[in-house]
């Protein structure tokens, strides 16, 4: 007996007779719910919001959602439906490793939350054996498009401008997909792209994962003149670059991240802003910390972070006053680099890379591709942001893009048959939602 998911015209088979259960899809759809809601307090102004975001619901929401993506991986995930499990495999051991000695280098209580915290963040790549499955992807996605997004225009006065990108970032994941939307739903993305450009100069990143949305969806329009080779040659480019950039910061010869030192006489606020460097400092003391103890290769451990000059942040979650160390910082391949050392940047990485081959490689569709080019942009983007802590939705849902680029059954999809689960996000339910069994 073969199981068959029907929404209206989206029909598939299921990989196997063990269909995952409501339940599970529910109660993950909720979690992402609440790790929603809890970014939206962080950034709002309102008072009343603020005890939404505290650290022991981050926490409970963060072990609820491994616990249960390791549930389903392990009752529904089929290996042959994504990639060869070597990289994982050797991931999450290392992972392991790491964790286990930073269990030995504990001085006190706060590196004990800090393990805890970093810890479970070196898995996030677990979700990769979920939301690889179709029928979890579009009902989670579905949950968050209707249920999140009407709360986040109820508060938008409220909220910090500089993040939108961060607690839009599924919605932004769509704009390349803009034709596939429903009408309302592709004016609604195409408009928060356009206000993430100029709303804030101070929100680089957001200016940045906008233009570059916004970018893919030009591509696709000219997609009668590039070929596939254009996709190809993008994602060498965006892979290149920042090895490219850090060769060059560490002999000396060009900081791309101090560029204003290099235009000259700055010409407002808003160029300033654009053009500030936030970040030579943290490269400096996240290198010099792994140099001074000979982690470079093996990582400071999840407990310990880096070394800082700089004046330690309130939050103690962030920094130990006292020692002046930081747990984390803003750019992800940093925190990887400091928690794991090289090899585990480089395992973290090969995800991105072979996700991104995958799509633009392997795929029989034409969105996959565009997919694949955005994965390989947010590996650039991670050694200047795209922070990994708190498995917050913006991390959610960038490896919900790694994993449908993983996944089998995505890349087989036609162009038809994919914008048929696209569509199937933003209908209503209806009777003819139920799964239906066929001999």
């Amino acid at each position: 007996m073969t199981y068959l998911y029907q929404t209206n015209d989206f029909v598939e088979a299921a990989p196997d007779e063990r269909r995952v259960p409501a339940g599970f899809m529910n109660l993950l759809a909720i979690v992402v719910m609440v790790k929603s809601m809890i970014m939206l307090a962080m950034y709002s102004s309102l008072s009343f919001l603020k005890p939404i975001y505290n650290e022991q619901l981050n926490s409970l929401t963060t072990l609820l959602l491994l616990a249960t993506c390791f549930v389903i991986a392990q009752r529904y995930f089929r290996w042959e439906d994504t990639a060869p499990r070597v990289l994982f495999v050797l991931y999450f051991l290392w992972a392991v490793i790491c964790c286990v000695r930073g269990v030995w280098t504990i001085d006190n209580y706060w590196s004990w939350r800090a393990l805890s915290t970093n810890g479970l963040t070196l898995f996030i790549p677990l979700t990769v054996y979920v939301f690889s499955i179709p029928e979890i992807a579009r009902h989670t996605l579905s949950v968050w498009f209707k249920g999140f997004l009407p709360v986040f225009f109820l508060f938008i006065p409220a909220l910090n401008a500089d993040f939108y990108a961060s607690m839009l970032n599924p919605l932004l994941v769509f704009v390349p997909w803009l034709p596939l939307l429903p009408r309302k739903w592709r004016l609604i993305a195409l408009g928060m792209a356009c206000l993430m450009l100029v709303i804030s100069m101070g929100g680089r990143s957001q200016i940045l994962k906008a233009a570059m949305a916004l970018g893919l969806l030009a591509a696709y329009a000219a997609r009668h003149v590039l070929k596939d080779c254009f996709y190809r040659r993008l994602r060498h480019a965006l892979l290149l670059l920042p090895i490219l950039f850090l060769g060059l910061g560490v002999i000396g010869v060009f900081n791309v991240l101090n560029i204003g030192s290099y235009v000259g006489e700055s010409h407002g606020a808003a160029e300033d802003e654009l053009l500030i460097d936030s970040r030579s400092i943290v490269y400096e003391e996240v290198f010099s910390s792994s140099l001074k103890d000979g982690c470079i290769l093996l990582g400071r451990t999840p407990a310990q972070g880096y070394e800082t000059r700089m004046q330690p942040s309130e939050d103690r979650r962030q920094s130990y006053r006292v020692q002046k160390r930081r747990v984390f910082c803003e750019p992800v391949h940093l925190n990887l680099f400091a928690w794991t050392g090289l090899l585990g940047v480089v395992l973290y990485s090969a995800f991105y890379w072979q996700a991104s081959y995958m799509a633009i490689y392997r795929s029989n569709n034409s969105w996959m591709k565009l997919m694949g080019i955005s994965v390989a942009f947010r590996w650039m983007w991670g050694w200047l942001e795209d922070t990994n802590l708190n498995f917050d939705i913006m991390s959610i849902s960038l490896w919900m893009t790694i994993a449908m680029c993983y996944s089998n059954r995505f890349r087989s999809m036609t162009d038809s048959e994919l914008q048929a689960w696209v569509t199937s996000i933003f209908r209503r339910r209806s009777n003819h939602d139920s799964p239906a069994a066929t001999p």
